[in-house]
C-alpha cells in the first residue's frame, strides 16, 4: 500500500507531534514500516526490524556516554544564531544477505558555509603510510635492548577504538546544537551536543586532540612532523595512528600496559598481538592490507585495488641490509639471500 502525501507546501512538524498523511496520523511505528532502508553502499534494501534494532544499539551507546542532551530549538537560536544541524542514519550491512549484520550511525549534516574560508581549527593529521612501514622495519630488525635486561622479541599490537570520533568533548566555550532525524522516534527533536557527532566538522580534529592527550599524559612524546606518531621512552613503545586506528611496537610486558591504558580509555577492539612466539599471530589485515609473520623473515605484503576492479600485488623493499634487484621471475626481492626485509604496498 502506497502512500503519497497531500499536495502544497510541506510544513514543518511541531517539535514531539505527530505527523498527518492524506489526514491519517502517523505514529513512530507506522512510519518505521513505509520507510525504506538501503544499504548506503550497495543500495540493496535493508530489513527495517534489523535497522531499528541497529539504531536502538547506537542510541542506547550515545545516551551511555552522554554524547547530547535534550534542548530546543529556541535554546539554539539564542546560543549560536541559526537553526540545529540536520541528521540522517547511515545503514550498511557489514555481513551478506544470507548472513546480514546492520550497522547504523547517526551522522550530521554539517556543511561548510558558503563563502567561509579554511579553519586551520579543524585540521587533523593523517598519518603517511610510510610511518606503518618504518615501525613494521623496526619490528624486523628486532635489535633494540630491553631494559629489563636479558633479550625479548618486539612485537606488534593492533588496537581499533569503536565509534573513535564520539570521544571529542566540545570546550565550555563551544556550542553545537542537532535535530534528530524521524526514524528516531522523536521527529524535530532539538538536541544539544556535548561530544561531536560523527559529521560535525570539528569531530575529527576533536578526537585527535583527546588521544594525544590522554597518551602525553602517560609519557608519550608526540611526533612534530606527523602528530600521529609516539614514542614512551618509559615503556619502550612506539605507536603510529591512523584515525581509529592503532599500531604499537614494543615489548609484550609493556605493550599489555597500554593496552590496559586503552581498555580504561575507550571501547576498544582489541585485534591481536603480531609476534615471532608460538600463540602469537602470524597474520593480520590493516588498511585493507594483509601482514604476514613467517618465521625469521618478517613481511608485510600489500593488496590495492586497481582501477579496473582486479585485485594486484604491489610490492616495494625496504631492504635492511641493502638495496636487492629483482630476479628475472619478478621476484622484487630475489629468491636468494637471509637479509631480512619489509615489503609493503604501492599505490596505483
Amino acid at each position: 500500500m502506497e502512500v503519497e502525501a497531500a499536495a502544497g507546501p510541506e510544513e514543518p512538524v511541531p517539535e514531539g507531534e505527530p505527523m498527518a498523511i492524506n489526514g491519517l496520523e502517523v505514529n513512530d511505528d507506522m512510519e518505521e514500516e513505509w520507510i525504506r532502508h538501503v544499504d548506503e553502499k550497495t543500495g540493496e534494501e535493508l530489513d527495517h526490524k534489523l535497522v531499528k534494532i541497529a539504531m536502538d544499539e547506537e542510541m542506547a551507546l550515545m545516551d551511555k556516554i552522554a554524547v547530547f542532551n535534550d534542548s530546543t530549538r529556541e535554546e539554539c537560536y539564542e546560543e549560536t544564531g541559526k537553526a540545529p544541524v540536520t541528521t540522517k542514519w547511515v545503514k550498511i550491512n557489514k555481513g551478506t544477505a544470507g548472513n546480514p549484520e546492520v550497522r547504523c550511525r547517526l551522522v550530521a549534516r554539517d556543511y561548510k558555509p558558503k563563502g567561509e574560508r579554511d579553519r586551520e581549527d579543524l585540521f587533523a593529521a593523517m598519518p603517511p603510510l610510510e610511518c606503518k612501514k618504518a615501525l613494521f622495519a623496526k619490528a624486523v630488525q628486532n635489535d633494540e635492548p630491553c631494559r629489563r635486561g636479558g633479550h625479548e622479541s618486539l612485537k606488534l599490537i593492533f588496537i581499533d577504538v569503536r565509534k573513535a570520533h564520539l570521544n571529542g568533548v566540545l570546550k565550555e566555550d563551544e556550542r553545537a546544537f542537532v535535530e534528530l532525524p524521524s526514524e528516531n522516534g522523536a521527529r524535530g527533536k532539538c538536541m544539544r551536543l556535548k561530544r561531536w557527532l560523527y559529521g560535525m566538522r570539528p569531530a575529527a580534529s576533536a578526537w585527535e586532540s583527546d588521544y594525544a592527550g590522554k597518551l602525553s599524559g602517560e609519557g608519550f612524546q608526540q611526533g612534530k612532523a606527523a602528530p600521529t606518531v609516539f614514542y614512551c621512552a618509559r615503556l619502550q613503545v612506539r605507536a603510529v595512528v591512523h584515525g581509529d586506528d592503532f599500531t604499537f611496537l614494543g615489548f609484550e610486558k609493556d605493550l599489555l600496559e597500554v593496552k590496559g591504558m586503552m581498555e580504561s580509555w575507550y571501547e576498544i577492539k582489541f585485534r591481536g598481538i603480531l609476534g615471532d612466539e608460538e600463540g602469537d599471530m602470524k597474520e593480520i589485515v590493516i588498511l585493507n592490507r594483509p601482514i604476514r609473520w613467517r618465521g625469521g623473515l618478517h613481511r608485510v605484503r600489500g593488496r590495492s585495488e586497481t582501477r579496473g576492479g582486479s585485485s594486484a600485488a604491489c610490492w616495494i623493499g625496504v631492504g635492511l641490509q641493502g638495496p636487492r634487484r629483482p630476479d628475472r621471475q619478478g621476484d622484487p626481492g630475489g629468491s636468494r639471500g637471509s637479509g631480512r626485509r619489509v615489503v609493503g604496498s604501492r599505490g596505483h
